[in-house]
């Protein structure tokens, strides 16, 4: 999945959940859609979603980050 569409997916979570609803119009995506792009690393990606989801002042409540994965047989 590409960078860009998870963060759509994080916007469409944060937009419909019932614990965040007050807090959109505090959290605007539009500058965060501005410096996602597909090609970013994967730190500069992790931070950019960490600094929109503090936007919401959750940030100790939402967690985002890499999906951790093991070598095969471990």
């Amino acid at each position: 999945m590409k960078k860009t569409e998870i963060f759509e997916q994080v916007v469409e979570i944060m937009r419909e959940d019932s614990s965040t609803k007050k807090d959109i119009m505090g959290a605007n995506p539009e500058e965060y859609r501005a410096r996602i792009t597909d090609q970013m690393s994967q730190e500069d990606f992790l931070y950019q979603m960490h600094c929109y989801i503090a936007s919401f002042r959750i940030l100790s409540h939402v967690w985002f980050g890499l999906k951790e994965t093991q070598p095969p047989g471990f």
